[in-house]
């Protein structure tokens, strides 16, 4: 491989992304219209940079969500989604 062409990524690192993508959107951190453009770069990615910028600003996909949960006076008030 030369030195100055990038890597090519796999068919299942694309997959994987896809997948991510699907997540991310059930999960309500893309719009319908931001999900396509994003699939679009992702299924068209053939470099690691083209697939990470598919993937760019998206929470951890391990992030769980963070409740606070405040007792005041016997009740139990919560903020958060």
């Amino acid at each position: 491989m030369s030195p100055d062409r990038p890597p090519r990524i796999s068919g299942g690192e694309r997959d994987a992304a896809v997948e991510r993508l699907k997540e991310a959107f059930a999960q309500g951190h893309l719009s319908a219209e931001e999900m396509d453009e994003r699939l679009h770069v992702a299924l068209s990615a053939t470099t690691p940079g083209e697939l990470t910028s598919a993937l760019a600003r998206l929470p951890d996909k391990d992030a769980g969500r963070t409740v606070v949960i405040d007792a005041v006076r016997l009740t139990i008030k919560h903020s958060g989604r």
